[in-house]
């Protein structure tokens, strides 16, 4: 599981006339940040099972409004698109925000308990 910051990135109708991608993902580097599209790439460089999103910009209110939740989706989206995971496994996170890791298998119950590889 890789938690990574996203802290902007180009959503028409939300962002200035004059911006695009590009700009907006220029900009969040020169100010060390990262874009949803940045971070579902490197997840899938370190081959990730799971991606969760956080440190957003301001300007995303993050609150239980619809407009909200729709800017959230849509940021999602953008990861899961660059990332190659599924739905189910990309967060945009919200404050106190719980979510799941299920418990890695160890070798004994990967071999059903048995140190024998020939099986």
């Amino acid at each position: 599981m890789v938690v990574h910051e996203a802290t902007n990135t180009f959503l028409h109708a939300l962002d200035h006339k004059d911006s695009n991608l590009k700009s907006v993902t220029r900009e969040a580097i020169f100010h060390g940040h990262s874009t949803p599209t940045m971070a579902g790439e490197f997840c899938k460089r370190i081959n990730a099972k799971r991606l969760i999103l956080n440190h957003f910009s301001a300007r995303y209110m993050g609150d239980k409004s619809i407009e909200s939740i729709s800017i959230m989706t849509r940021i999602e989206q953008q990861a899961i698109k660059a990332s190659g995971l599924t739905r189910s496994d990309v967060a945009a996170a919200w404050d106190f925000m719980i979510f799941p890791i299920p418990k890695a298998k160890n070798d004994d119950e990967s071999n059903n308990g048995s140190d024998d590889d020939s099986k």
